[in-house]
């Protein structure tokens, strides 16, 4: 019978073999298989891992899109009401500067606000003064004591109450027309300040309002 040399050193040397036989190396050949298998394994291995990388991502970028389409809305909401309440401010300061002093403001209109360049330029849309919402904007004499109106039709439901809210300190009355009836939400020769009640209420009666800003020279 026929000891293979491999059995017959571990006979001979028992457990101590590496240490007086060192250990044959492997053959060019050998060498060349096992690199190869342990670069497959490692390409493998950041395959998975590049994909699961991936996938998280994608559900990231996924979760930020849908977070901006909700977002959104209420950015642009809040830019426009920005945008009218500069606007606003911007009516009553040119009316002041044109009709100070003056004994009569009968002529007043928005068409005289965009003739003496005293409209914002953003609000002039065909010769008209248009705001945020594609709702006209008219600017008219009140009729007594330096009164004036400045009227802002086809405000959303959602955009009312936030724009009162956002002027009411600058007039003295403010009243909401819409299919639920007239409210007035604020006048102080009656001797009531702003109520945000009343006026989420009222502003909430339609799909969009007409708006009578009242001030006074």
């Amino acid at each position: 019978m026929k000891i293979k040399t491999e059995e017959m050193e571990v006979k001979i040397y028992g457990n101590r073999l590496e240490e007086f036989i060192p250990k044959k190396e492997d053959s060019k050949l050998i060498k060349d298989i096992k690199s190869f298998e342990n670069l497959f394994r490692s390409k493998a291995k950041n395959k998975g891992f590049s994909l699961l990388e991936m996938i998280l991502v994608l559900a990231v970028g996924a979760s930020l899109v849908i977070a901006a389409f909700m977002l959104y809305p209420k950015i642009q909401a809040s830019q426009r009401i920005d945008k009218e309440t500069k606007n606003i401010s911007t009516i009553q300061a040119s009316i002041k500067s044109l009709y100070a002093g003056k004994s009569r403001m009968s002529g007043l209109s928005s068409d005289v606000l965009i003739a003496s360049n005293s409209a914002p330029d953003n609000m002039i849309q065909s010769g008209k003064l248009v705001s945020e919402w594609k709702g006209s904007v008219n600017v008219e004499y009140s009729g007594n004591h330096g009164k004036y109106n400045i009227i802002y039709d086809n405000v959303p439901a959602d955009a009312c109450s936030r724009l009162i809210t956002a002027v009411a300190g600058s007039f003295v009355s403010i009243t909401i027309y819409n299919a639920s009836g007239s409210n007035d939400v604020k006048n102080l020769e009656e001797g009531f300040l702003i109520d945000a009640i009343k006026t989420a209420n009222a502003c909430a009666g339609d799909i969009s309002s007409t708006i009578y800003f009242t001030s006074i020279i």
